[in-house]
């Protein structure tokens, strides 16, 4: 039963990279140009979080909300 853990574990690593590598590759180039000016630099935020937000729903991974507070105007470090 381990073995068959670690090797479902090993795979999902991998499809984990290659997610990674395949979305940077694609939102990378759009971020490096919006980040180019500083006028552009709220849009390369919204970019970065879309980004995230493929890259986590390719990877299945999920996020619980516990609550929602009002948030300033970003970009914003948490």
């Amino acid at each position: 039963m381990e073995t068959v853990r670690g090797i479902f574990g090993l795979l999902f690593k991998i499809y984990v990279g290659v997610v990674f590598l395949a979305t940077l590759l694609f939102f990378y180039i759009p971020i490096f140009i919006l980040l180019s000016r500083e006028s552009w630099k709220v849009a390369a935020f919204k970019v970065h979080i879309v980004w995230c937000y493929a890259f986590r729903f390719l990877t299945f991974y999920h996020v619980k909300y516990k609550a929602k507070h009002p948030l300033p105007a970003g970009p914003y470090i948490i």
